[in-house]
């Protein structure tokens, strides 16, 4: 896989790289398009942070049906998510549907009993199974699948603030898309890991903090990698630079699990709402410390 491009002296306000200087994207100053505000980046008190970044999917939500900018946009992603949302669900109900009952096909013997319970109970947990599936998979499955048609939404977003259109992305299309397959194995194998870890601990209380917690991480990592990848930055880069802004990161991610579980909203805006969301938090960040 080629090599993606480096992240060298990135501008403090938008993020993108400058040639020493005055910033020829935002001239040194971002100010929000839809409120008049100058945008200061940096990180603040953790909890406000995480506030804000959670209040910022909903917000996020109002900007895409509100916004003219988006009434070209945003349908088509919708549309692609009312799809994409039910496909999941259905293709996990059938999986784990068959693997209950390639578990308890066969003669259990004496243990009879206990086999006409498990057969009567399979559905239910093959149903809570398929929740729990959802829950923790549907970010990387969302990015992936509707990534191209959530593209201009966020480029619609960043030129709603800089007053201009953003400069192109520095990797070529086959390259970009490379990277993302990349990022989403990542973020994939993480997210198993993570259903694996909550069902072992369902019968605990720290099963729904761990999942809760874990999947706005993951999901913080999914969301944000379209503004970074406009940027330049690889993974490692995009991972650093999360770890820096922790804060807003996780209550993006929070705001995108809180919403799944909001009728309508999951089902028709979720996706193009996080990517506004995840656009707009991006001018926030602390872009330079600790930066290469």
């Amino acid at each position: 896989m080629m090599a993606e491009l480096p992240m060298a002296h990135p501008c403090p306000a938008c993020g993108y790289p400058r040639d020493g200087g005055t910033c020829a994207h935002c001239q040194g100053e971002v100010v929000d398009g839809y409120d008049s505000r100058a945008i200061r980046s940096g990180t603040g008190f953790f909890l406000f942070d995480i506030v804000g970044g959670f209040v910022e999917v909903f917000r996020g939500g109002l900007l895409l049906v509100t916004r003219p900018e988006f009434s070209r946009t945003y349908l088509l992603a919708m549309a692609l998510n009312l799809v994409a949302v039910p496909a999941l669900g259905v293709g996990l109900w059938f999986g784990f549907d068959a693997l209950f009952a390639w578990l308890l096909a066969g003669d259990w013997g004496w243990l009879d009993f206990l086999h006409t319970a498990a057969v009567w109970i399979a559905p239910v947990f093959a149903f809570l199974l398929t929740l729990l599936g959802v829950y923790l998979l549907l970010p990387v499955l969302l990015e992936t699948v509707l990534g191209p048609f959530l593209d201009p939404i966020g480029a619609a977003t960043e030129a709603a603030i800089l007053g201009r259109a953003p400069p192109p992305p520095p990797l070529g299309t086959w390259q970009a898309i490379l990277v993302s397959a990349r990022a989403s194995v990542h973020v994939l194998t993480r997210q198993l890991l993570l259903l694996a870890l909550v069902l072992a601990l369902a019968w605990t209380g720290a099963g729904l903090v761990v999942g809760l917690v874990g999947a706005a991480w993951l999901s913080a990592l999914v969301w944000f990698e379209s503004p970074a990848v406009r940027r330049g930055l690889d993974l490692d880069q995009r991972r650093a630079l999360l770890r820096r802004n922790w804060a807003r990161a996780l209550g993006l991610g929070l705001g995108f699990q809180v919403g799944l579980l909001v009728p309508v909203f999951n089902i028709l805006l979720l996706a193009p709402a996080t990517t506004i969301a995840a656009a707009r938090l991006y001018f926030r960040f602390d872009k330079v410390s600790g930066a290469k």
